[in-house]
Order: C-alpha cells, then structure tokens, then sequence
C-alpha cells in the first residue's frame, strides 16, 4: 500500500478485497494498519487505485474513511468510483441525507449533475434499507439502464453473502452475467466476468468458450477469466488451448498476462507448458509478469526434466525480486521450492553461499534434503528438515473420510457443490498419489476458501474450521 507503485497498490487493494468477498475478516490490528494508508489511496491521482480503495471503505465502515469518501465526492471525476462513494456512505447514511451530500457537493463537482435517482439507487441497494419488493423493482430499471448502471447487476450476483443478508438472492441470476459480457460493450464484459470470477457459476458449460477467439473481448474481460478456468473442468484439463494461450502472450495487456500466468500457479505442471513459457520470459518487457514466470518456474523446476527451468533461476540469482522469491517459496511452500537449495544445487558455489543467508528472522544453514517446517510467528527459530516420508497422510485421508459423509448435494451447498466436490476429489488424488505436501496444502487452502464462501450451510462452516485445525497437525 505504501509502494507509491500504482499497479502494486491496485492489485493488492484488489486482492484483498477478493480475501474479504471470500469470507476472511481483518483482524482489528490489521484494520488499524490499514487505514491510515486506505485514506491516502482514497485520493489517489490514478482512478483504478481509488476504485479498489472504495471498495475496500464499502467494507471497512470506518468513520474516518466515511468523511474522506464525503470529501472525496466533490473532487472524483470517475463516474464509477462516484458511485462506489456513494455505496461506502450508504453503509452509514439515509437516501435523504445522501442527496443532501450531492446537491452539496455539485457546485464543486459538474459530473455530479448528471446524477440520477436510479444510479443512487444502483450504487445504495446492497446496504440502504429498501424492502424487497422495491429492491425487485430496482433491479428491474438496471436491467434497462445505462452501461454504469447496468454495471451493478455484477455486484447484487458476485456479493453472493450480502445479497443473501437482503434476501436478494436469485433476483439476479447467471444469464444476466452472461449478457453482460455478450453484450458488446468491454466495461460490461468485464463486470459480467467479475461478478461470475466472484460468485461462481451455476453451470460453467454456459460459459462462452471463444472468449480468446473473439475480438470483440477485451483484456480486462480475460483478467477475469483465465483465473476463472480453473472450476472450468473441460479447459482446466486441456493443456493444448492452454498451451496455445501462453503462445498468445503478447496479444495481451499486463493485466492478462498475470490473469493467465495466476492460472498456470494453480493448474498441475505440464512440459507442454516449459517452450512456450521460456520464450514468453525472453521477450516479457513488465516487471511484475516476469516475477510471475519466475515463481512459475521455481514452483516447478523439479518437475522440468530439461533444467530449463533451473537454468533461468540459476541466471537470474543476483536479481534481488528472485532471491525475494524464493524466500517466499521456502518460508510458505516449502515442499515445492526446495531444489533450490538441496544437493542438486548446493555444489554451484553461488548457491551454496545462500545456504547460509539469513531470509528476514529465517536462517538456513547446512544442506536441506527434505521440506522445511517453519513456525512462523518465532523469532530466531530453529529449523528442521522433515522428509516427505514422514508427511501424515493418513490424517489427510481421515478428514476426506469423515467428510465423505457429510451431505455435500447441491440441496445443502448451493450453487458451489460440484467446486467443493471436485477440490475433495482433487485432495483424494492427491494423497493417493502421495504427491508433495505443499501441492497436498494449496489444495487444503482450495477446499478452505470454497467452504468459507458457501453461506448459509452449517456443513460448509463446519468444513471451513476443520481444514486450518487440519493444516496445523500437519505443520503448515
């Protein structure tokens, strides 16, 4: 938040507001650190900053945040970040005394003159008090609305737990997503995308396929989507269009590139992908997609039979953002990275002087053979090595057994019962396989993030706080 690099603060706003759609909550030490830096961002002089910085004060509800969106209101010249302050004020302020801010804020502020009752209406619905049947009637007059307005159709579908606090559920449904990212126009296609990114979809064959056939989608609408293909079981599993996809790499802006380099960190490893990506990385000119191909690569240079992967790592050691990496691959995957420093590396003498660099208040010393179990929270720790052998996957399979009996249907779970079925089939495979704990953890973290998200179900809940108490047995 405090880079003073935009496109740092955009995607961590951003990503932190994905964290608190899932389910997650700050804790109030973290919304006290958060704050002073929010209401800087609020006022930032590029428009995406400040619209994920209001999304995120929709959230927080702070009084403090509150006023500078009211200050704010008589300087913003975007008009959709115009209505993402009006849904922060809303969270604490009548229609009435809404329209009393704008006729206030107009001499100030000309966009607002072309403020309509409909737009207010669009951007207050989530929080204001309206009774259904006048919600019903709202949603009625967006349908017809202008792109803005029709714009938030996305957020009364992808908020899937506060529309179903207003009873709003099903009011919008998945065809109107599928609309709006048909319809031509890109700020809705992007919307369309987003909300189905946030909430799901009932049925992904509906999804359209041509998404990168068709030139009418734009990049932003495929920022969205490729995230999206993993609970898309026919494309997730195709690794020919995925292939023809990084081959594609520079017909896309920076947005998709991570959009699809974010997929490929959550889809198994295939040497189908290694050329292609290899020549993605000769030719990638942003910083922040190169990091993205380099994590890709260290997350999976055991699995590169060619050492091509090993050789760009090895390459780029004295770039100070690798060596960042990798301290973040070994302090939280710790069963994926560890070729970088077991005695297949350790012999090259500039990586054998990493085996005693201290990473922050983490210090590796020896050779490490096996996954490291680090306690995070401790300072000065000690470190163990611990041997994949002695990964308990039979505590893994017991949880998969107990919940097996749980009613998983559709019935009880909603619309996210077959994601939740197939990441427990995913962990299954997994632990049948006896593949590496890490891949085993990420796949626990899917399980965990699908459960939070399901509303409304006593099982999902009960799923969700059993997968951390699980993680910690294990030792992640």
């Amino acid at each position: 938040m405090n880079s003073g690099d935009a496109n740092i603060q955009r995607d961590g706003l951003q990503r932190l507001y994905q964290e608190v759609q899932k389910g997650r909550r700050l804790l109030p030490f973290s919304r006290q650190r958060l704050e002073p830096s929010l209401r800087e961002l609020i006022r930032s002089p590029v428009p995406k900053v400040r619209k994920w910085a209001l999304h995120l004060a929709t959230e927080l509800n702070s009084e403090k945040i509150t006023e500078i969106c009211r200050d704010q209101l008589s300087e913003e010249q975007d008009i959709e970040n115009v209505n993402w302050i009006l849904a922060a004020l809303s969270k604490r302020y009548e229609k009435s005394q809404l329209l009393e801010f704008i006729r206030q804020a107009k001499g100030k502020n000309p966009l607002l003159d072309d403020i309509s009752e409909l737009q207010i209406h669009a951007s207050t619905v989530l929080f204001s008090k309206e009774r259904v049947g006048e919600i019903s009637k709202i949603v009625q007059d967006l349908r017809s609305g202008t792109p803005n307005i029709r714009s938030w159709l996305t957020k009364l579908y992808g908020y899937h737990t506060l529309a179903q606090k207003r009873d709003m559920d099903g009011l919008v449904t998945q065809k109107d997503m599928l609309d709006l990212i048909t319809d031509g126009d890109t700020g809705l296609q992007e919307y369309g995308m987003w909300g189905l990114h946030l909430h799901g979809a009932q049925d992904t064959r509906a999804i359209p396929r041509d998404l990168l056939e068709e030139s009418s989608y734009c990049d932003d609408t495929l920022k969205w989507f490729f995230p999206f293909v993993q609970y898309i079981q026919d494309l997730a599993s195709d690794q020919d269009r995925i292939v023809s996809w990084v081959r594609r790499w520079n017909f896309f802006n920076r947005s998709a590139r991570e959009g699809l380099l974010n997929l490929l960190l959550r889809l198994d490893y295939s040497p189908k992908y290694m050329e292609p990506l290899i020549d993605w990385y000769a030719g990638e000119e942003y910083p922040s997609v190169r990091r993205l191909l380099i994590q890709y690569m260290i997350s999976n240079v055991a699995k590169d039979d060619t050492e091509t992967f090993f050789a760009v790592i090895e390459g780029e050691f004295y770039n100070v953002e690798v060596r960042t990496i990798i301290e973040c691959e070994i302090r939280l995957n710790p069963g994926t990275a560890l070729e970088i420093a077991d005695n297949r590396i350790q012999p090259k003498e500039e990586w054998g002087a990493m085996s005693k660099q201290k990473f922050g208040n983490i210090s590796v010393s020896g050779t490490v053979k096996g996954p490291l179990i680090i306690q995070q929270g401790e300072t000065n720790s000690n470190l163990s090595p611990v041997s994949p052998s002695n990964f308990d996957y039979q505590a893994v399979a017991e949880f998969l057994t107990q919940v097996k009996g749980y009613d998983l249907s559709a019935g009880e779970l909603g619309v996210h019962a077959s994601e939740l079925q197939s990441a427990l089939e995913a962990v299954k495979a997994a632990v049948d396989r006896q593949e590496p704990p890490s891949k085993i953890r990420t796949l626990l973290e899917t399980v965990r993030d699908l459960a939070v998200g399901i509303g409304g179900s006593l099982i999902a809940s009960g799923i969700a706080a059993q997968v951390p108490a699980l993680m910690q047995q294990l030792g992640f």
